[in-house]
C-alpha cells in the first residue's frame, strides 16, 4: 500500500501550524510563508541559507527549525533521503521541533516499509508529548505502520486514539475514518480465519487426536502472529504444549514463545521462555540456541552481569561451536557497556584466538587492541597490534590506531611506550613517509634532536598526505630547541602550504601563534606587531567562523592576537598603546583577562620595583617559608616564562595557547600577590589578582 511513496497532503499540513512562534527573523518569516504556500523550492533555498549560513541574529533553535522545515519540504517533494537527513538534525531541537522531526522520521520509515523503526520514533512522541495536534498525527502514522505490518487490532486502536485527538481537523478525521474502515475489514477477515481454526480444533478434540491438536494450535499461533495478535499467538502456543507428547515439540514451542516476546520487546518473559527450553529440555535440538538467546534476552533486559554469565556458560558447554565466537564477542560488548574496557579487550582477544578461521577474527583482534587502548593499557594494545601485523597485511585503520596510541602516550608523559609505538609503525611500514615520521618522533623522544630533524626531512621528501603535519612537528621541534630562525623559516613554509591548500584547521592557527612567539623570543617586537596585525586583517576578511556551540572562533583569535600586540607594546615600553588595546577588549568583550590587565595598568606606577623585589628576597631567605607554599618567591621569578618584568611594571597574564597554560600563569600571579601580602606589605588600594603592591 505504500509502494508508490506518495504522502497525502495532511501529513505535511500538520507541520504548517507549529513552530511559527520562533520565526521572528524576517528571512525565517519569508521561508515560513513560502512553506505554507507549498512553494517548496523557494522555501528550501531560504531555509538552506539560514541553516548553512546563519546570520548573527539567528539562534541555534531557529537553525533547528530551518532543518525541520527542510525535512518537511523534501518530504513533500518525495526526496526521502534528504528529508531523513534534515529530520535527524532537527532532533537536536527542543519542544515541538523535536516532536515534528520524530513524526517526519516515522513517515519516512513508513515509506521505506521499515515499520518497526517508524513505530519506535512515533512511540517516542506518544510517550513524551501532550499536544493533541502532535499526538493525533503520531497515533495516525503509527496506526499506518501497524497496518503495514498487518497488525490490525493495534492499527485500529491507534487510529481511534488519533480520531479522539484530531478534533477540529476535518481533513485528518476524514483520512482516519477511511483507514479505520480498511483496517476493520481486514480485522474481520482475521477473526473469521481464527474461527475456522477453532472449528477444526473442536473436530480434532472430539477425535482425541492430541498431537493433531498441538500441530493445529501451533499453526493458529503463527496465523495470529502474522496478524499482530501476539498475545493470542503466545496463548495458543502454550495450549499446544499441553497437547503434545513430544519433548522436541514442546522445546520448539517455548522457543517460538520466546521469539514472540522478543518481538514485542518483552525481554523479561522472553528470557523465561528460553530458560524453560534450556532447563526442561536440555537434550532437545533447541537447547544450545535457547541458551544463546537467553543471553540476548538478558542483555536487552539490562541484566548485563547475568547475560555475561549466560554467554560464558554457552562457551563452556559448546567450546567448538562456531556460535561461541559470537558468544565471546557478546561478552566483550557487555563489558564495554559496563565501562570495563580491559575485560572487553580480554574477550575480544579470546574470540580471535579460539576461532582464528572465523571471517570476523581479524576485526575481533582490532577491537581487542582498541579496547586495551581505551583502558590506557598501551602495552597490551601494542602487543596485539604487533600480533595483528605479524599475521595480516598492514591496514590503514590499524596504523592510525597505533599512531593515536603513540600520541596519547606522549601527551601523558609515557614516553617509552610512545617511542615503542612509533617504532612499531617504522618496523611494519619501512621506507614510507609515515615510517620516517615515526622514526623522527622516536628520536625526538629519545632526545636525539639532530637525528629527529634528519628523519623529519626524509619524511617531508615524500610530499605525502601527512606533509603539513610533519612540517608542523619539525617547526615545533626547532621552536622547542630555541632555534627560532629555523622555526620561523619552517613555520613560514607551513603557512604558505596551508594557504595554498585553503586549510583553516586549528593547526594553522597554532602555526600563526607560534610564528609570533618566535619573533617575540627574538625580541623583534615591531616585526611581531606587524605579523599579528596582518593576521588580524586576514581573519577579519575571513569573517565569522562559528563553532558547533555558536562560538565565533575567528573573533576569539583576533582578540588573542590583540593581546599579543599589547604584550609587544608593553615590552617596547609603550604603555599607552598597550592600555588602549586592553581597554578596548575589556569594554567590547567583558573579557575577565583584559579587564584585569587594564585595571593593573591603573596601578603600574605603584608596582614594586624589581630591585626592591631582590631586596625583599634577600631578607626572606633568612626565614623558613610556610609549609603550604609549594615553592618560594624566587622560584616565581625564575620559572615564570610568560611573566613580564619591565621597568616599574610587573605583570603576569595568561594568553597562552591553551587553557592549561593560562591557568598555570593565573595561579602564579595569584601566588605572587598572596606571598607578598604575607610579607606585611600593605596598601590602601585594591589590587587585582595579577598585581603586586608598592612598598610603603
Amino acid at each position: 500500500m505504500f509502494k508508490n511513496k506518495k504522502f497525502p497532503p495532511f501529513l505535511i499540513a500538520l507541520l504548517l501550524g507549529l513552530g511559527l512562534v520562533l520565526a521572528q527573523d524576517k528571512t525565517l518569516q519569508e521561508g515560513e510563508e513560502a512553506f505554507k504556500a507549498k512553494n517548496y523550492d523557494k522555501a528550501i533555498a531560504i531555509f538552506r541559507e539560514i541553516f548553512f549560513h546563519p546570520g548573527k541574529d539567528i539562534t541555534n533553535e531557529e537553525r533547528f527549525l530551518a532543518a525541520l522545515r527542510l525535512g518537511e519540504c523534501y518530504l513533500a517533494l518525495k526526496k526521502n533521503d534528504d528529508a531523513f537527513d534534515f529530520f535527524n538534525i532537527a532532533l537536536s531541537g527542543k519542544g515541538d521541533i523535536k516532536g515534528e522531526a520524530l513524526i517526519g522520521l516515522g513517515v519516512v520509515y513508513i515509506a521505506r516499509e521499515d515499520y518497526l523503526s517508524a513505530i519506535d520514533r512515533l512511540s517516542q512522541v506518544i510517550k513524551q508529548y501532550k499536544s493533541d495536534k502532535l499526538l493525533a498525527y503520531a497515533y495516525y502514522n503509527r496506526g499506518l505502520a501497524f497496518k503495514g505490518m498487518k497488525w490490525m487490532s493495534k492499527a485500529l486502536s491507534d487510529l481511534r486514539s488519533a480520531k479522539t485527538k484530531a478534533k477540529g481537523d476535518d481533513e485528518l478525521i476524514k483520512a482516519i475514518d477511511a483507514q479505520i474502515s480498511e483496517c476493520q475489514s481486514a480485522y474481520d477477515k482475521f477473526k473469521q480465519g481464527e474461527a475456522n481454526f477453532l472449528a477444526r480444533l473442536q473436530t480434532l478434540q472430539a477425535r482425541g487426536d492430541n498431537d493433531g491438536c498441538a500441530s493445529l494450535l501451533r499453526d493458529l499461533a503463527s496465523f495470529c502472529e502474522d496478524s499482530g495478535e501476539m498475545d493470542s499467538a503466545i496463548d495458543y502456543e502454550k495450549q499446544a504444549i499441553n497437547y503434545s507428547s513430544s519433548d522436541e515439540f514442546k522445546a520448539g514451542s517455548w522457543m517460538n514463545i520466546g521469539w514472540r516476546y522478543f518481538k514485542i520487546k518483552d525481554y523479561e518473559n522472553a528470557a523465561l521462555a528460553f530458560q524453560s527450553t534450556v532447563e526442561e529440555y536440555p537434550n532437545s535440538s533447541f537447547a544450545s540456541e535457547a541458551l544463546l538467546r537467553l543471553g540476548d534476552a538478558l542483555s536487552n533486559a539490562g541484566k548485563t552481569k547475568e547475560a555475561i554469565a549466560t554467554y560464558n556458560l554457552f562457551f563452556q558447554r559448546y567450546p567448538q561451536d562456531e556460535r561461541s565466537f559470537n558468544a565471546l564477542l557478546n561478552i566483550a560488548n557487555q563489558y564495554t557497556r559496563l565501562g570495563n574496557q580491559e575485560k572487553a579487550g580480554e574477550y575480544f582477544l579470546k574470540a580471535a584466538e579460539a576461532f582464528p578461521q572465523n571471517p570476523q577474527a581479524k576485526e575481533a583482534l582490532k577491537s581487542s587492541a582498541s579496547a586495551y587502548s581505551g583502558a590506557m593499557d598501551y602495552e597490551s594494545a601494542l602487543d596485539i597490534y604487533k600480533f595483528f601485523l605479524d599475521k595480516y597485511p598492514p591496514e590503514e585503520d590499524v596504523i592510525n590506531q597505533i599512531l593515536a596510541i603513540a600520541r596519547s602516550a606522549e601527551r601523558e608523559g609515557e614516553l617509552e611506550k610512545a617511542k615503542n609505538a612509533y617504532l612499531l609503525i617504522n618496523q611494519y611500514l619501512p621506507n614510507t613517509e609515515l615510517a620516517f615520521y615515526s622514526l623522527a618522533k622516536s628520536f625526538e623522544i629519545a632526545g636525539d634532536k639532530d637525528k629527529a630533524i634528519e628523519a623529519y626531512e626524509r619524511a617531508l621528501s615524500y610530499k605525502g598526505k601527512r606533509y603539513t603535519d610533519i612540517l608542523y612537528d619539525l617547526a615545533l621541534l626547532h621552536y622547542k630547541n630555541g632555534d627560532y630562525e629555523k622555526a620561523l623559516s619552517t613555520f613560514d613554509q607551513l603557512l604558505s602550504e596551508y594557504d595554498r591548500r585553503k586549510d583553516t584547521s586549528s593547526k594553522r592557527w597554532e602555526a600563526i601563534r607560534l610564528t609570533g612567539r618566535c619573533l617575540e623570543n627574538q625580541m623583534d617586537f615591531p616585526k611581531a606587531i606587524d605579523f599579528y596585525s596582518q593576521r588580524i586583517e586576514e581573519l577579519k576578511r575571513e569573517g565569522r567562523k562559528q563553532s558547533e556551540g555558536g562560538f565565533d572562533v575567528n573573533k576569539y583569535r583576533i582578540d588573542n592576537l590583540k593581546l599579543r600586540i599589547a604584550y609587544c607594546y608593553l615590552q617596547l615600553g609603550d604603555y599607552q598603546k598597550a592600555s588602549e588595546i586592553w581597554e578596548e577588549l575589556g569594554k567590547e568583550q567583558k573579557d575577565y583577562l583584559a579587564m584585569e590587565v587594564n585595571e593593573l595598568l591603573k596601578f603600574y606606577r605603584e608596582v614594586i620595583k624589581p630591585s626592591q623585589v631582590d631586596d625583599l628576597l634577600k631578607e626572606r631567605k633568612k626565614e623558613t617559608l610556610h609549609s603550604d607554599i609549594s615553592f618560594g618567591l624566587s622560584d616565581f621569578f625564575r620559572d615564570l616564562q610568560r611573566g613580564i618584568v619591565k621597568g616599574d611594571l610587573l605583570i603576569v597574564y595568561g594568553t597562552g595557547g591553551n587553557s592549561e597554560e593560562q591557568s598555570f600563569q593565573k595561579r602564579l600571579g595569584g601566588r605572587i600577590k598572596w606571598n607578598l601580602e604575607r610579607f606585611s606589605y600593605k596598601s590602601t588600594e585594591t589590587v587585582p589578582d595579577t598585581a603586586v603592591k608598592r612598598r610603603k
